[in-house]
């Protein structure tokens, strides 16, 4: 992992402009990655693109930054987990032949959660809400764990090199901390998933034998048990 070591997060923000010069630096001021952030709803790597459906394309910095990690997610977009796993499949053969030095991790998809305001300051839930008798939740949030299985299992049989980040296993009994029915503020659950994938790149460091300027790595520290 060399200077610059970029990663694209695929699900937020609106293109290169707003994030391509996120630079994480040492107490001494030398930059030890840099952060670009790109929007493509669905991972496609087909061309056109379309910015009106935040579509934007995100293949080509993967040379232009020469990017070491992605890490990738298709965030609370539902479509049918057919259409699903060919979007996923088609992505992940590409990166396969055209890119296989990259280290890729696929985040999976959390629900959103009903009431999320009167819930704000709740203890974790017993149970996912999807799980209530009769619950009905919008945006297809209560589909989003058969989505996340079909694509774990593709994952996993077809494609086991692409580390699989599994934050929906506890993020799915925190309805609380929620800015919105979705997204979170910044306290909370995302707290968790920045500790995961520090652990990750741990995991990617020790693997690669790599050390990354200021970050000591003679005693990894444990690895949570959370599921990659």
């Amino acid at each position: 992992m060399v200077d610059p070591m970029p990663c694209i997060l695929c699900n937020s923000c609106t293109g290169e402009d707003e994030a391509s010069n996120v630079k994480i630096k040492d107490a001494s001021g030398q930059t030890l990655f840099r952060v670009i952030s790109v929007r493509n709803d669905y991972l496609t790597v087909k061309e056109p693109y379309n910015q009106d459906s935040n579509m934007l394309p995100w293949i080509p910095y993967i040379d232009k930054y020469h990017v070491d990690i992605l890490l990738l997610n298709r965030g609370a977009h539902y479509q049918p987990p057919y259409d699903v796993l060919h979007d996923l499949h088609e992505t992940f053969q590409y990166l396969s032949v055209h890119h296989p030095q990259v280290t890729v991790i696929f985040r999976d998809t959390y629900p959103g959660h009903m009431n999320a305001n009167s819930l704000f300051h709740q203890p974790p839930l017993p149970r996912p809400q999807y799980e209530e008798p009769g619950a009905v939740l919008p945006y297809h949030w209560g589909e989003f764990h058969h989505m996340n299985a079909v694509v774990k299992s593709m994952i996993r049989e077809r494609f086991p090199w692409v580390l699989y980040m599994d934050i929906s296993s506890f993020t799915k009994l925190r309805a609380d901390g929620h800015a919105d029915g979705l997204h979170y503020c910044a306290y909370g659950p995302p707290i968790h998933w920045l500790l995961m994938l520090y652990n990750i790149f741990h995991l990617v460091l020790d693997e690669k034998n790599i050390t990354m300027p200021g970050v000591e790595t003679t005693s990894s520290p444990p690895v949570s048990k959370a599921k990659f």
